[in-house]
């Protein structure tokens, strides 16, 4: 018996990410019924070693045999969007204002002891 994986509809599209620490790369892979992308942010992969990650990704069900492959080198999908950015500005100026206001407060306590 032999087991496929559900067809896709046209315009549908899987979307996935791996880590490799040692090679400090991220990939993100998108299957479609048209091919697979897969975008890396490192060139850290030799072309035996893309060709084996390929081969890995159809045994585990991932992408189909048969798909054609599209290998980028594009770190802009790590990137964080516009609202984690705000919060994250936001945050850094509300850390660097209290460490501000400790320092000055601890320097106020020395000058007053100091007297």
């Amino acid at each position: 018996m032999k087991l496929s994986a559900p067809q896709l509809a046209p315009d549908a599209r899987r979307c996935f990410q791996f880590s490799f620490p040692a090679l400090d790369t991220f990939i993100q892979l998108e299957s479609s019924s048209r091919g697979v992308v897969i975008r890396a942010t490192r060139n850290s992969f030799s072309d035996c070693r893309k060709l084996s990650f390929i081969r890995e990704l159809a045994a585990e069900g991932f992408i189909d045999e048969v798909s054609p492959v599209c290998w980028f080198i594009d770190s802009s999908w790590v990137m964080p969007d516009n609202e984690a950015r705000e919060r994250t500005n936001s945050f850094m100026i509300r850390l660097i204002a209290g460490a501000t206001v400790l320092w000055f407060a601890a320097l106020t306590a020395l000058f007053l002891r100091s007297h």
